[in-house]
């Protein structure tokens, strides 16, 4: 066959170079004359080239030079900006070169808020309120205060007056309780200009009517950056509203009063109220009106318009309030060896406090009756017991035995003496009466165990858990060391004095360095869903948690401002119950071992 010619090659096309200059080539053969003007054509494309970057600079340094004019003015403004408005700027790139970044501004405005109580006397008002600032002062870090109108009548020599006072017909008295009325309103409102963060006045009167509630928005007609917003306590429950009554007579109106007669010019008082008393509706406020009205402190709660920021969190918080008794136990997990090797976490000592007097005869009062648990007991009664608590551990074990070894090896044996004490503790106090279990059989007592989802905390309630309801959260983690994690103290010291002094400096605020690393203040507020659901739950609580954690809890409900939790002392194996009630929370330092 014959060979296939080979196909003459074809010219290789030239492409453009990328950056779009000219690319000449030179033929062979070409005269000198071609060969000049490819020179002159190269020169002068190299020197568009630079004067194209030298526009490019000059373009940068005056885009530069009018960011840097913007950013004075904004500087500038935020000099002149009044206290109730907060500007933040946000992301701004300073990058300087060809790659200029996109400058980004962002203004948040900050409304303050005017809470308007309304509602007849004895209604828990008060209640509300002390609750409400708790909590948005703690969880929110908002600032807020009470501007009571029943305060300032007293201060000014009116304490002790008669329910005549408080008729409609009375002129007189009607002129100087709306006096009072505009003079605290102005109080709050000057206490909301002071300073930023004060964001929250709640003005405590009854505000009955729909003209003091007119006067209210008039009042803020010129302040467009203060909102206001109404809490309606409306109660029909005779029990409650007795014994609000009575809590009534102890303030300074009737000190040193007989208590019949100051409970009847009391009931006086607030059937002057009814008489006039008008409840809020949505017409009100030019049909704009915000509020939340609760019926009997939490059995049901409507609201309206609750749109802003500070508005849902009050509505949202005040639907899980209520006032029924009820216990919260608070301890840390069972002490771990790891503590005693100096842990970073450390610091604890087993230097118990002692017992107090009651604690020392609820404790006779639990051994005259140790059924639950088959200490010298009768046979029907060890039965029913185990019937009634199928699940729980062995009646026989009172004690911490060596030779058991279903135990982490983690805990220690004093951490393992007191798991044992605390499920004692917490069934014989549930079982005596306080707090009922529910009708119909069954293997769990009236209470729930909140507890972190760890090695030590599982020990610790190990036992609790076969006769409580456990809930596990990892909202309760304890707080993390970050790149200092599993460091004992004496490495810390030696290897991070500067860190440690830094947290000394501002424990609330320090966050420990590294991956995940956190502070006081993230612990707080990582807990506000876990602390609403303490205020949610009717039953009694066991919180098992670490030291911060614990802190942060307690802190919450015994007032502490948000400063002075890192300094917070709790022991280790001690139970601190909490009894939350209208005006303050009760305390009691427990030894679960004491008790036995």
């Amino acid at each position: 066959p014959k060979p296939k010619p080979e196909p003459t090659p074809k010219p290789k096309a030239t492409m453009a170079p990328a950056d779009g200059a000219v690319q000449l080539w030179a033929q062979p053969g070409a005269g000198l004359a071609f060969a000049t003007i490819a020179s002159v054509l190269l020169v002068a494309v190299r020197v568009r080239r630079q004067l194209k970057e030298l526009n490019l600079h000059i373009n940068d340094t005056a885009s530069l030079a009018e960011r840097k004019k913007r950013f004075d003015t904004s500087v500038r403004y935020l000099a002149e900006a009044p206290p109730s408005m907060s500007v933040a700027l946000l992301d701004r790139d300073a990058s300087i070169g060809k790659e200029i970044g996109q400058q980004r501004f962002k203004r948040i405005m900050h409304k303050k808020l005017i809470v308007a109580m309304v509602g007849l006397p004895a209604r828990g008002k008060s209640y509300i309120v002390k609750m409400l600032l708790r909590y948005m002062s703690f969880c929110k870090g908002i600032g807020g205060k009470v501007f009571n109108v029943g305060d300032y009548r007293r201060k000014h020599g009116l304490a002790g007056v008669g329910s005549t006072f408080f008729n409609a017909e009375n002129q007189e008295a009607m002129k100087a309780r709306e006096h009072m009325a505009h003079a605290v309103l102005g109080e709050a409102l000057a206490w909301l200009e002071e300073a930023p963060n004060n964001r929250i006045a709640i003005f405590d009167a009854t505000n009955t009517t729909v003209n003091r509630r007119e006067m209210i928005k008039e009042r803020l007609k010129t302040l467009p950056h203060l909102g206001v917003m109404f809490i309606e306590s409306i109660c029909d429950d005779h029990v409650v509203l007795n014994r609000n009554y009575r809590l009534k007579l102890q303030n300074a109106d009737y000190k040193g009063r007989d208590p019949e007669q100051a409970l009847h010019d009391f009931l006086e008082r607030v059937r002057a109220y009814e008489a006039v008393y008008e409840p809020v509706e949505d017409s009100e406020v030019g049909g704009q009106a915000s509020y939340v009205k609760i019926y009997n402190v939490g059995d049901k709660i409507a609201a309206r318009n609750c749109s802003g920021f500070l508005q849902s969190c009050i509505s949202y918080y005040l639907q899980n309030i209520h006032v029924s008794p009820r216990r919260i136990w608070i301890c840390q997990p069972a002490e771990a060896r790891y503590r005693h090797a100096g842990h970073s976490g450390a610091g604890l000592t087993l230097d118990l406090p002692p017992t107090s007097a009651r604690s020392r005869l609820r404790a006779r009062r639990v051994q005259s009756d140790n059924t639950l648990l088959g200490h010298g007991s009768p046979a029907s009664a060890q039965a029913q017991a185990q019937h009634r608590f199928r699940r729980s551990p062995s009646p026989s074990r009172i004690a911490y035995d060596d030779s058991v070894a279903d135990w982490d090896i983690e805990i220690t044996k004093e951490g393992r003496q007191f798991a044992l004490d605390l499920c004692r503790f917490v069934v014989g106090e549930v079982s005596q009466g306080e707090k009922k279990m529910e009708e119909g059989p069954t293997d769990e007592i009236g209470c729930v165990v909140l507890t972190a989802p760890d090695k030590r905390s599982a020990a610790t309630i190990e036992h609790l858990s076969f006769v409580c309801s456990v809930q596990e959260t990892s909202l309760l983690r304890p707080l993390h060391y970050g790149d200092l994690t599993d460091l004992s103290l004496h490495e810390l010291e030696l290897e991070y004095a500067d860190v440690l002094d830094a947290r000394n400096a501002d424990p609330l605020n320090f966050r420990y360095p590294g991956a995940g690393g956190e502070s006081y203040l993230d612990c707080i507020q990582r807990l506000e869903p876990l602390i609403v659901e303490l205020e949610r739950q009717r039953r009694d609580v066991v919180v098992v948690a670490a030291l911060e954690v614990a802190q942060c809890i307690y802190g919450y409900f015994m007032g502490y401002e948000q400063k002075d939790v890192p300094h917070i002392n709790l022991n280790p194996h001690c139970v601190y119950e909490l009894r939350p009630g209208p005006f303050r929370t009760e305390e009691e330092v427990i030894m679960p071992g004491s008790y036995f």
